[in-house]
């Protein structure tokens, strides 16, 4: 799907260049954003791949590229306003999907490579904190 056009249909008020802007920040940045979240963007700035996490869920897609925008803008003169408030705003749905579906799924189904194994120490399990602060 061609970013460009995603990107102005998430955006209604955005211009061709901010999304010209954008595609071509990502496009610049694609070799990276492979290597480190695999996000595959082709050279004619189309998105390719998103992340798979767990298997077999699809993660909600409207307004993936607004997200992407607001993630990499390049300037706070490109994006509206302060960027690490943008960030946090658009962050905020995400971490009802990462507390609900994401670190549970983790918990109960990641099994750390035998190299990892010494490294990962078990701190606590909540089940077990509200049994011991019951008694309190």
């Amino acid at each position: 799907a061609p970013i460009a056009e995603l990107f102005l249909l998430d955006n209604e008020e955005s211009t061709e260049e901010e999304a010209q802007k954008c595609v071509e920040f990502l496009v610049d940045n694609r070799e990276m954003l492979n290597d480190y979240f695999c996000l595959r963007i082709s050279p004619e700035g189309s998105l390719e791949t998103l992340p798979s996490l767990i298997d077999g869920y699809v993660p909600q897609l409207e307004g993936i590229c607004w997200a992407l925008a607001r993630f990499f803008c390049m300037s706070e003169n490109f994006c509206d306003g302060d960027l690490s408030s943008g960030v946090v705003e658009d962050s905020l749905p995400w971490r009802r999907i990462f507390s609900d579906l994401l670190y549970p799924a983790l918990k109960n189904n990641f099994i750390p490579p035998q190299s990892l194994s010494s490294h990962i120490r078990r701190l606590a399990d909540l089940q077990d904190l509200y049994k011991v602060f019951e008694r309190c």
